[in-house]
């Protein structure tokens, strides 16, 4: 790569960096990013759902696939999978949890603080909560560029799954909403 282009790469980075901090220090997004406002629970350890197809029990279990290690996650019961091999356990477990959204509850959720929320607020305050975290981890990506470090790639990893947490609760939310349209949609049945 020629100097030009690495010190405009360089300067681009620094840009979009400076433009980071601007916006998670702006009035939008507030100032703080502490960890404890989105719980104390490690972000790695997720406890896993059970079936929504037949209420049964799930397993993640590691596979050799051409000689690397990848995860998936099963019922025991119905034998409903993960279709995605992943290279870590919890990242298969995410995946499991989206695919069983009736199992789990937004308000149950380790992390976020939503256990007093109806959906709406609940989608209000996640909504900001994961543009804090996305800005955050993407910090966090171009810090890593400029001075990589074994802390900022463990930062890095917990902001990724952070990320992911918030995904989830966004998608519990959207079916918390959807399941009380439904029931609103069901006709009265009379009793006679």
């Amino acid at each position: 790569m020629s100097d030009d282009r690495k010190s405009m790469t360089t300067e681009y980075l620094l840009e979009k960096q400076k433009n980071i901090a601007t916006k998670l220090e702006s009035d939008e997004h507030g100032t703080t990013l502490e960890p404890m406002y989105y719980g104390n629970a490690d972000c790695f350890n997720i406890k896993l759902a059970r079936c929504d197809t037949c209420q049964g029990d799930a397993r993640t279990v590691a596979m050799d696939d051409r000689g690397k290690i990848r995860w998936f996650t099963y019922c025991m019961g119905c034998n409903k999978a993960t279709m995605n091999n992943r290279k870590q356990s919890w990242l298969s477990i995410f995946d499991w949890a989206s695919m069983n959204l009736n199992s789990l509850d937004y308000k149950d959720l380790p992390f976020f603080k939503l256990k007093n929320l109806n959906h709406e607020d609940a989608k209000i305050e996640m909504t900001d909560i994961k543009n804090k975290i996305e800005l955050k981890r993407k910090s966090l990506g171009i810090k890593n560029k400029f001075e990589p470090s074994r802390c900022l790639e463990k930062q890095l990893a917990v902001a990724t799954a952070m990320v992911l947490w918030a995904c989830l609760a966004m998608k519990l939310i959207r079916n918390a909403a959807r399941n009380i349209n439904r029931r609103k949609d069901e006709p009265a049945i009379k009793q006679g």
